[in-house]
């Protein structure tokens, strides 16, 4: 009780780790950080910047304080502090996610490989520590507030956290999923005793982004690796329907939906066609990547707006996909071969109309693979007259 007449009296702030508090955070983890953990103490959260080998090494307290010391002063050791008045009551660990090496082993190691887009930056949270009776009393949350502002000011385009998938574990330093959830964070990987997690932090031209549908479409992403498991009747309609409403010219609501399972021979045949036209070996993958479900467009002959159409209806689609947790894959690769030689075959056995012709597919399904959304340069892609 006394704790928390303190804490409505003072306001908690939040200040960047930097070598001239370096004293405030050595007098945290030396006295308070760790009195309800005292097997913890050695730690002075080395653990994300070594590899596993000297994080196993290093378990001496006097030799992991030195190095935390010189990470510090280098700048290498990064995150933030919450104040209580003067007082030190909490720390979060952040860092640019190729900054820890740990991580980097450990996705080596069980051979994970993260979204690497060109010119992303992820912002990693690898510890949260609070003081133990300041715990469950807002401080995470304060600190997290602090982290997501300034990530987005500084022009991150997300932020990743490794939450234990254990949430019964007695000391879950990593933060807990619950509260990561509530800060809208998605899972996109598990990877057995950590989930990795990330929000998307908005960006120029993304004031707005604020409710679901732009938050849909902000984080839809090309899937291509599904699970086995078919779509319900209810994922699929849902899907299909998304497709029905969308708007064509002059609502002549012409395009057509051919819908198969990914195990229809006729995949097969029009994969191996798709790989002779392109002079293709073949490939790891199929087209649809595996997806239990396939979607073909098609719209009339002669019709001049009919691909037009499709791409609106097939965005509306994988968008319908996403908002339900699914993932899909836009598909164009396979149009020579709707449109060559074999055109009447094909179309004959997906039950394309006659007097259509294919415009576009979509695949999907339960993803198993989960990226990092791709970014754009507002500045070159966007020109306000």
């Amino acid at each position: 009780m006394e704790v928390q007449k303190v804490m409505d009296e003072q306001k908690i702030t939040i200040r960047p780790l930097v070598p001239e508090l370096c004293e405030d955070w050595l007098q945290y983890f030396d006295k308070i950080a760790f009195q309800d953990h005292e097997d913890w103490a050695f730690c002075y959260c080395l653990e994300g910047h070594l590899d596993r080998k000297t994080q196993e090494e290093w378990t001496h307290p006097g030799e992991r304080r030195t190095k935390a010391i010189e990470l510090i002063h280098a700048g290498e050791m990064r995150g933030y502090l919450a104040y209580l008045g003067e007082k030190v009551i909490g720390w979060c660990n952040v860092n640019d996610r190729e900054n820890y090496r740990y991580l980097t082993a450990m996705f080596q190691e069980i051979g994970y490989c993260p979204e690497n887009i060109p010119g992303t930056r992820v912002k990693s949270i690898f510890c949260f520590l609070i003081a133990p009776e300041y715990r469950g009393r807002g401080v995470a949350q304060s600190l997290l507030n602090r982290i997501c502002e300034d990530a987005e000011r500084d022009g991150y385009d997300c932020i990743e956290v490794y939450p234990f998938s254990d949430e019964k574990f007695e000391f879950p330093y990593h933060g807990t999923r619950k509260m990561y959830e509530r800060n809208g964070f998605t899972e996109t990987a598990d990877l057995k005793w950590v989930k990795i997690m990330q929000k998307r932090l908005k960006k120029k031209g993304e004031q707005n982004m604020s409710n679901t549908v732009l938050e849909t479409m902000k984080l839809r992403s090309s899937a291509r690796a599904y699970s086995a498991e078919k779509l319900t009747e209810d994922e699929l309609n849902c899907i299909l329907e998304a497709g029905l409403q969308a708007p064509t010219a002059t609502n002549r609501q012409e395009i057509h939906f051919s819908v198969t399972d990914g195990d229809n021979p006729i995949l097969s045949e029009l994969d191996e066609e798709k790989s002779r036209l392109r002079g293709q070996e073949k490939q790891p993958h199929n087209f649809y990547y595996e997806a239990p479900t396939v979607i073909f467009l098609s719209a009339e002959d002669g019709f001049r707006w009919g691909g037009v159409d499709a791409g609106i209806a097939v965005q509306n689609m994988a968008l319908a996909a996403e908002s339900i947790g699914l993932g899909s894959l836009i598909i164009g690769c396979v149009y020579d071969a709707l449109h060559g030689e074999k055109k009447e075959y094909f179309s004959k056995a997906l039950q394309i109309p006659e007097g259509y012709s294919f415009q576009i597919a979509l695949a999907a399904g339960h993803k198993t693979d989960h990226k990092i959304p791709h970014t754009y340069d507002f500045e070159r892609q966007v020109t306000v007259l």
